[in-house]
């Protein structure tokens, strides 16, 4: 019904990055524009359906965008949710599943954020066309036990970083957490 839905290809052309998130209390199709947030915190308790969510949210930006205006980064460390997609063509990198990939992932993002505001001011047609990068963590307060001090301060200070200026250089955030 949603692929059928008048409002679904009207929303598709107006969106960044279309996330389809369902019907709300009166039958009608939600659609957000996951560029317009421009992060996105998904929260609730064991089970009650963030991977799911995230799931959804990544098939509906794949299903609707080219790998060519969206990219994704997927960290499911100590998890195997996220491993549907594996071979989906927009992933900038294979799924990232373990702390020590996820610090060096995120140290190439800080990178990443750092290179395209950089050519956002010097070069803005080529920074017009680099894809849009949607980083997912599932789980993410996960990432923080049993580490080094050292290593959990440099995480955190990574996803501060990402969440703070990441939106200047097309980079979106999407986290899930239980708590």
């Amino acid at each position: 019904t949603v692929l059928r839905n008048p409002n679904y290809q009207t929303a598709l052309a107006e969106a960044k990055i279309p996330y389809i998130v369902g019907h709300d209390a009166f039958g009608d199709l939600v659609i957000e524009d996951l560029a317009k947030f421009p992060h996105l915190l998904l929260g609730g308790s064991t089970n009650s359906g963030k991977t799911v969510g995230l799931q959804a949210l990544i098939a509906s930006i794949a299903y609707t965008k080219s790998p060519s205006w969206v990219n994704f980064i997927l960290i499911d460390a100590g998890a195997t949710d996220l491993l549907v997609f594996e071979k989906l063509p927009h992933l900038s990198c294979p799924i990232v599943q373990n702390r020590t990939m996820t610090a060096r992932t995120l140290n190439a993002l800080i990178s990443e954020m750092e290179r395209r505001i950089t050519l956002e001011h010097s070069n803005i047609l080529e920074f017009l066309l680099l894809p849009r990068l949607v980083v997912v963590i599932d789980e993410f307060p996960a990432l923080f036990l049993g580490i080094e001090k050292t290593e959990k301060q440099f995480i955190i200070d990574s996803i501060s970083s990402l969440l703070q200026r990441g939106r200047h250089a097309k980079i979106h955030l999407v986290l899930a957490a239980q708590n």
